[in-house]
């Protein structure tokens, strides 16, 4: 049997008789906004993440149907809320519909959103501008939840 242990860069847990690696030294990033993907990518590499950015939601879609993911190893999602093609409120409910389990982040400058809108797909909602502090809070809470 092996033995539960946690290291600096991945959680593991003990299933049965299998182990499984959840990463959380991964985050995916879908931000239409070019200034502001990049800000959040570089913050999050600093905080010592691996970053998979995209610009859109459908993008972010289509790398989740096709990704090597399973329940136990999905990063934690960011997400803007208003973006072409597909918005984050609808990226978040495609995906929860691939891995159930997501944790979903979503970012809006957006003050009209209602919570019934995005309640059922989302974990957290974070309104701009999101500092390091409470990015790093947030994520931290979702990791270990």
């Amino acid at each position: 049997m092996i033995p539960i242990t946690t290291c600096t860069t991945n959680l593991v847990v003990q299933v049965s008789q299998s182990v499984h690696i959840i990463s959380r030294k991964e985050i995916i990033l879908a931000e239409d906004n070019e200034i502001i993907r990049t800000l959040f990518s570089r913050l999050l590499e600093n905080m010592g993440y691996t970053v998979f950015t995209f610009k859109d939601g459908l993008e972010l879609v289509d790398y989740m149907q096709n990704s090597k993911y399973t329940k136990e190893t999905i990063p934690i999602i960011i997400t803007d809320y208003i973006m072409p093609k597909v918005n984050g409120v609808e990226a978040a409910k495609r995906v929860r519909n691939i891995f159930s389990g997501a944790k979903i982040i979503m970012m809006t400058s957006e003050t009209s959103i209602q919570e019934e809108d995005y309640e059922k797909y989302v974990n957290v909602l974070l309104t701009k501008p999101v500092g390091k502090k409470q990015l790093e809070d947030v994520i931290q809470t979702l990791t270990y939840k």
